[in-house]
C-alpha cells in the first residue's frame, strides 16, 4: 500500500500525506509500507507512535522525531530493513531499546 485515504467525515481517523492519523492527528496509526520516498519527518504535535506503525516499510531511510512525541509503541520500526538513520528530538519514556 502506498498511502491511506481518509474521508474528512470519518469520526475516528484521519490521512495526511498517505500516513494513517487518528482523528486529532496527534496519533501516528500506521505509515503505509510502499510509500515512496527515504525520508520522513513526522510532524510537530504528534504525541504517539502506535505498535508496529512504520514495520515492514520498503523505502524508508531516515526518519526524524520530534519533541513533541511523548511514546513510541513497541516493534514501531519492526523490519524497516533500508532504515539507516532515527533522529530522536523527543523526551519517549520508552527508549531504552528501539528494535529493527
Amino acid at each position: 500500500m502506498q498511502r491511506f485515504e481518509v474521508e474528512n467525515n470519518n469520526g475516528f481517523f484521519a490521512s495526511v500525506d498517505g500516513v494513517l492519523y487518528n482523528k486529532a492527528r496527534n496519533y501516528i496509526i500506521r505509515y503505509p509500507s510502499a510509500r515512496p520516498g527515504a525520508s520522513y519527518r513526522v510532524p510537530s504535535g504528534v504525541k504517539n507512535i502506535q505498535i508496529l506503525a512504520f514495520s515492514e516499510t520498503a523505502d524508508l531511510q531516515q526518519i526524524s522525531i520530534p519533541e513533541s512525541v511523548t511514546m513510541i509503541g513497541d516493534r514501531a520500526f519492526e523490519s524497516c530493513v533500508n532504515l539507516v538513520s532515527i533522529d530522536l528530538f523527543c523526551r519517549c519514556e520508552n527508549t531504552e531499546a528501539v528494535y529493527l
